[in-house]
């Protein structure tokens, strides 16, 4: 059976049952191991011999970290577990050491300010109430950008400061929740005379937002506040680690953000250098 054959198979049931994203995560991992038994002239799965998996991990370490090998190897075990291929070697292959992630924060008096900034900008200008709602939705919500995207009016329940996600990562519908303060200017945008489902619309091109519209927008606040790194999914990260150093239980951290297991919620646990500081010169004696 043909490799090339076998990764197109998988990835179309990869992206008939999950997202978008989901499915280009797959594509580029699974790209990266076909792309290297080409090289080598591996092209039949009976070429597999169990030294292929150990050589390919061994090409990986002079470029990749643990995290990255672990994931390749994890999708070629779910690859072949799925095509009901047994490679008895392969699914006995145990993950790497991983270091311990940090992840990219935005510092809270960051978060301050761009809050204060975007309820600032004229809404009549251009796409800027669109904008304004977007920031407000990341640093509310702390859904993923593309469940923010995905959010349909009808889903918008201003009098409870809810929204219902139904276009969501886990393929399970969940609510998540919005600050009073927020609620006149996603009113004001629903309100706008327009004839689409979505919720954020670039207004002056009258479509659905996209990926590209949030982008731009991110760049456009990271040279503002002439922050070194600015990306959607920061704003995720800053508020779960947030709720959980302010005292949220963890079962209501998890629950928002829409993981599935606890293990992914326990990663923001870790405390920023920043906090350990504040707390160190809060206690030390001097």
């Amino acid at each position: 059976m043909n490799i090339n054959e076998l990764s197109e198979c998988y990835l179309s049931y990869i992206k008939r049952q999950h997202s978008l994203g989901t499915f280009r995560f797959y594509q580029n991992h699974l790209g990266h191991f076909n792309k290297w038994c080409s090289v080598r002239n591996i092209s039949e799965v009976e070429d597999l011999k169990y030294y292929v998996f150990d050589d390919y991990i061994s090409d990986m370490k002079n470029s990749c970290a643990n995290i990255t090998i672990n994931k390749r190897i994890g999708i070629l075990k779910r690859l072949f577990k799925y095509c009901q291929i047994e490679l008895p070697y392969l699914q006995k292959i145990e993950k790497l050491k991983e270091r311990i992630h940090t992840y990219d924060m935005i510092e809270e008096n960051d978060l301050r300010r761009i809050r204060t900034y975007v309820k600032k900008i004229p809404d009549e200008k251009g796409n800027n109430l669109f904008y304004k709602v977007l920031v407000l939705l990341l640093m509310d919500t702390g859904a993923r950008i593309s469940e923010i995207l995905a959010i349909k009016i009808n889903n918008v329940n201003l009098e409870q400061q809810e929204i219902l996600l139904t276009e969501t990562k886990t393929k399970e519908d969940r609510i998540v929740f919005l600050q009073e303060s927020s609620i006149k200017f996603i009113s004001r945008l629903m309100s706008l005379d327009r004839n689409h489902e979505y919720l954020l619309h670039n207004v002056l091109q009258n479509r659905p937002a996209n990926y590209f519209d949030v982008d731009n927008y991110m760049r456009k606040l990271k040279e503002h506040f002439k922050m070194r790194k600015l990306h959607a999914h920061m704003f995720r990260h800053s508020l779960a680690t947030l709720w959980l150093q302010e005292g949220a239980d963890i079962l209501s951290v998890m629950n928002v953000m829409g993981h599935k297991n606890m293990e992914t919620t326990q990663r923001y646990q870790h405390v920023r250098k920043n906090h350990v500081k504040k707390m160190y010169k809060k206690y030390i004696i001097d």
